[in-house]
């Protein structure tokens, strides 16, 4: 099937965007022209329903072609408003540079230099913060070609400019061309075409490309090369190699003075990626360190930059204190920040902030909130799997299992672990995830046979599946679960035994 674009566009807005969008529209067109905002405001409404009601709903007839040309009409209404907002949020964007380029030559063109040439500095100083090398050489050629004694500076100055520009952009297209190749080799792992291992692959690609480290003078590019590299430690679950060479990489750069104003959002996704790699690394004491540093850093900032960043530092900040044995302060935590924001979060966030909640709840034997926040969810599981993916599904629903099991609904979380194996049956298929289709199969037999629980054999399983892994390689997720299992044998609660069985696996490690 076909995906809508328009319904997808629109279930993206947060509240506050749709609210905006209103008043945009209305601004743009007069009252009796506004069908647009009524074919905005059904499918706001009412997501569900088919074209051929919403026709009638307007036209009050079979009137396709209006339908479809009111459709275009208000596409192109989202992504004008789309547009404007992201220029009015980040003055360093692509768009508002090209939007002051295209200024630029509508002034040249109707021969005002003077001010065709403010804004075509304008556009260069903002091309040159957001390092758009490619933007920068369409200013440079104008520039060239535009060029003014009174207004502009001297040629040999712009030629050298757009000649170093030159440089800077061959640069930017080796770590791009690098970046694709390593996403190919991911595409090649997952599909199980690749023959050799995959870290030794991105090791030698890396390394084959001949990139100069000249870190400190683009942040940028360690930032490309990071993001990429950490994708294929996201696939392995192999954080300890990353760790390492993460920080000392950030530090050098650090040390060195590379990020100033100009890059601060790149320090700040260092900063995140630093936090996150320690957290999965078990080493929490060192990963609040980093989260007050990226706290520090995101509160200075301007909107849109704080609504991107601050929902990841309250999850990661609330999940390291929960392990650390601080899980009533992560509740609280959570509580707090969606009564507050969650209207003005994204979907994604407000779902990942509900479903650590849950989690925080049923660490608290708390299994009626649990409960009850899962059912603030009012989205369908088809949604939450298109907006969220396998992954996050699979453990919603492997949280809900666990969660209904403690609440004694026995059937209930026996009938959901039968629709976990029949939705989840191709994923739970694949080696990555033999242990959770493990998982899943203890938790049946747990169910239909309550009185193994305490026997050595169903032990011997138990503790068999949570060590096949070295101590730096295990999944702290995959822990989280097992370690419930283990505590229904040892018949302690399942914080307690999860706290210290993380702190063990760290000081082992």
């Amino acid at each position: 099937m076909a995906v809508d674009q328009l319904k997808s566009v629109i279930i993206s807005l947060t509240d506050d965007e749709k609210k905006e969008f209103r008043v945009f529209t209305q601004r743009q067109r007069s009252k009796d022209q506004r069908r647009d905002l009524e074919l905005f405001e059904i499918i706001v409404e009412h997501p569900e329903k088919k074209p051929k009601v919403i026709i009638h709903e307007l036209y009050n007839t079979e009137n396709r072609e209006a339908y479809n040309m009111l459709r275009k009409r208000l596409i192109k209404q989202l992504i004008d408003f789309i547009a404007l907002k992201r220029m009015d949020e980040d003055e360093t964007t692509a768009s508002k540079v090209m939007g002051m380029l295209s200024l630029s030559q509508h002034l040249f063109s109707r021969d005002l230099p003077q001010i065709g040439w403010s804004y075509l500095k304008k556009s260069e100083d903002l091309a040159y913060k957001s390092n758009l090398h490619d933007l920068m050489d369409n200013i440079f050629n104008l520039q060239i070609e535009q060029w003014h004694p009174e207004y502009a500076p001297d040629i040999e100055t712009i030629v050298y400019k757009l000649e170093e520009n030159g440089k800077e952009a061959k640069q930017d297209e080796k770590v791009n061309v690098l970046a694709a190749r390593i996403r190919y080799l991911l595409y090649k792992h997952k599909t199980g075409t690749l023959e050799e291992d995959l870290s030794v692959s991105i090791r030698k690609l890396f390394y084959d490309t001949g990139i100069s480290h000249t870190f400190s003078k683009k942040p940028n590019h360690l930032l490309k090369i990071l993001s990429i590299i950490r994708i294929g430690v996201l696939v392995e679950k192999d954080f300890s190699r990353f760790e390492p060479m993460i920080i000392e990489e950030f530090e050098k750069v650090e040390n060195d003075g590379g990020f100033t104003k100009r890059n601060v959002q790149i320090r700040i996704e260092l900063l995140y990626m630093i936090a996150h790699v320690l957290y999965r690394n078990r080493n929490f004491e060192r990963c609040l360190k980093y989260l007050q540093e990226l706290k520090e850093a995101i509160s200075s900032q301007n909107k849109s930059l704080i609504g991107k960043f601050y929902p990841k530092y309250v999850m990661l900040y609330a999940s390291a204190k929960s392990y650390l044995g601080f899980n009533q302060e992560s509740v609280q935590l959570i509580e707090d920040y969606l009564l507050n924001f969650e209207n003005r979060l994204s979907m994604r966030y407000v779902l990942d902030l509900k479903l650590n909640l849950t989690v925080f709840h049923f660490q608290n034997q708390e299994y009626y909130k649990a409960n009850q926040v899962l059912l603030t969810i009012h989205h369908s599981d088809k949604w939450c799997e298109k907006k969220m993916g396998k992954e996050w599904m699979l453990r919603k629903n492997l949280v809900d299992v666990i969660n209904q099991y403690e609440r004694e609904n026995y059937e209930i979380a026996l009938s959901r672990l039968n629709g976990i194996e029949r939705s989840f049956s191709k994923l739970l298929a694949t080696p990555m995830y033999s242990r959770v289709k493990t998982f899943v199969g203890l938790i049946k037999y747990l169910i239909n046979y309550p009185e193994e629980v305490a026997t050595q054999s169903f032990f011997q399983k138990v503790d068999n599946t949570i060590e096949r892994l070295p101590t730096d390689q295990e999944d702290l997720l995959a822990m989280a679960f097992y370690c419930w299992l283990k505590a229904k044998m040892q018949k302690q609660p399942y914080y307690q035994v999860l706290v210290q069985t993380v702190n063990d696996s760290t000081l082992k490690g």
